[in-house]
């Protein structure tokens, strides 16, 4: 078998596929082969493919990518048993911290610990990377709307927000996506429904034709 050719082959099929659901970030040569963590160096794959990509190293290579072979092989014989392992876990942890209220300590200190973070170029560029590809499902889209439906921002938070997008020049593909979410009817009758809230807030009484 060429492995060399199998392995091009896997990393070639993820290039233009959205991947949905559990992924892993991979590293195409090996930051041991002297691989960087630039875009062009990584792709997203499933648990499964990933457990067979470090195989495949480890056979091209030898040497070092045996170990990451066998750390990954640990409980696990196969790339079957190795995703169901890794999809399982990643599903636990989120639901043993789903409902969960941190202590305002806590909340402070996740927040100046995040501040911290994103003020480093490369811990935003790595957010940027592992978010490269990646699609939430429409059971997560609803989920984060509706945490989002009648939240009010503060004006620290607006002026935030101000802040960051002064002086971005947004891309015509960005401008052309923005136009079609607008344009959509369930995001249309959203803003129909919430002006209508509004304006009913302030005692003004408007016609449904009106708020069209």
């Amino acid at each position: 078998m060429n492995h060399q050719r199998v392995y091009d082959w896997l990393i070639s099929r993820t290039s233009s596929r959205p991947l949905v659901g559990y992924c892993e970030r991979h590293h195409i040569v090996p930051a041991c082969l002297g691989g960087s963590d630039e875009k062009t160096n990584l792709v997203m794959l499933t648990a499964r493919e990933h457990f067979l990509a470090h195989l495949l190293l480890a056979k091209i290579h030898g040497g070092k990518l045996w170990h990451a072979a066998s750390m990954m092989r640990r409980g696990a014989k196969t790339s079957r048993l190795y995703e169901i392992a890794r999809s399982g876990h990643a599903l636990a942890i989120s639901n043993a911290l789903r409902g969960r209220t941190p202590s305002p300590a806590a909340r402070a200190n996740m927040s100046a610990a995040q501040k911290t973070a994103q003020t480093r170029a490369e811990v935003r560029m790595k957010h940027s990377i592992a978010l490269t590809g990646f699609k939430h499902s429409q059971v997560s889209r609803d989920n984060m709307s509706a945490a989002r439906t009648g939240v009010a921002l503060t004006q620290e938070h607006r002026d935030a927000v101000s802040t960051a997008m002064t002086g971005k020049v947004k891309t015509i593909e960005h401008q052309v996506a923005i136009t079609n979410a607008q344009n959509r009817a369930d995001v249309k009758a959203k803003k129909s429904a919430s002006m209508r809230a509004m304006w009913a807030r302030r005692g003004i009484l408007v016609s449904t034709k009106e708020v069209k």
